[in-house]
């Protein structure tokens, strides 16, 4: 079946893109709980039950396994949707747990949403090309350099 891609479409995905909250360096600690080595993906298990859901970016995956069921340390990027909420970490490095950790045991929630300012074609009337060799005074040329010229002096 063919999708139809049409200015509705681009229009909702820029309004998503505009909502959704930058990504943000981040430290989660958590019991590794599942690892999936196709997808290079796991999860956490976080203190209050709660799941994040990771990706590792570099190196090979079967390196989780070694952590596998133990508690971690995971320094990453937090991506986030539209909504706000965590949709991974996209992990950089991997650690044992030091004790006192546990404050870092929480979903990483988004410091902000990104707004995007609309961009809107400028024409000879409308935007800066509007007023650009006009002059909203009434002052003739020789006028307005006299003037100027007065201001120098």
């Amino acid at each position: 079946m063919p999708v139809r891609l049409d200015i509705k479409v681009v229009e909702n995905a820029r309004s998503l893109s505009n909502l959704t909250p930058s990504p943000r360096q981040v430290r989660v600690v958590g019991k590794l709980d599942m690892v999936r080595h196709s997808t290079r993906s796991f999860a956490l298990q976080l203190d209050n039950g709660e799941e994040v859901k990771g990706v590792l970016q570099e190196g090979d995956p079967s390196f989780l396994q070694r952590y596998f069921g133990r508690d971690i340390t995971v320094f990453g990027k937090a991506i986030y949707r539209p909504s706000g909420s965590l949709l991974r970490l996209d992990a950089h490095e991997l650690m044992d747990t030091a004790e006192g950790r546990a404050t870092f045991s929480s979903v990483p929630e988004a410091l902000s949403r990104t707004r995007k300012t609309e961009r809107k074609a400028q024409t000879a009337k409308v935007g800066v090309a509007a007023f650009f060799g006009a002059w909203p005074g009434e002052e003739s040329d020789e006028e307005l350099l006299a003037a100027l010229g007065d201001l120098r002096h």
